[in-house]
């Protein structure tokens, strides 16, 4: 069964650096905001892009998962009640398996 992993902590924690070690399809969303959204320069606008790129992401991760693949989530939404939720949608529509990492 496929894992989603998915990390929270405070900024500079290492979520990033924990991402990149574990065996699974990373997906960073810094790194993808920076390719696809307008220049960020407010809290609003980041909430607009991050919503826009979660839609996308969402039947995306579905099926990667579907296929057997591990995915970790190296983004914000893993700190806030409403990110939490969206990733159990991901996880009941996958049946996939999930281990939160907590960094202090």
């Amino acid at each position: 069964m496929a894992t989603l992993h998915f990390i929270t902590g405070k900024a500079g924690a290492g979520k990033t650096t924990l991402a990149r070690k574990l065996p699974a399809v990373v997906i960073c969303e810094d790194e993808w905001l920076s390719h696809i959204s307008d220049p960020i320069a407010t809290l609003d606008d980041y909430l607009k892009a991050s919503r826009r790129l979660r839609n996308a992401l969402t039947p995306h991760v579905v099926e990667l998962l579907r296929l057997g693949n591990d995915v970790v989530f190296d983004l914000g939404a893993n700190n806030t009640r409403q990110g939490r939720a969206w990733v159990r949608t991901i996880l009941e529509a996958a049946g996939a398996d999930h281990v939160l990492h907590y960094i202090p």
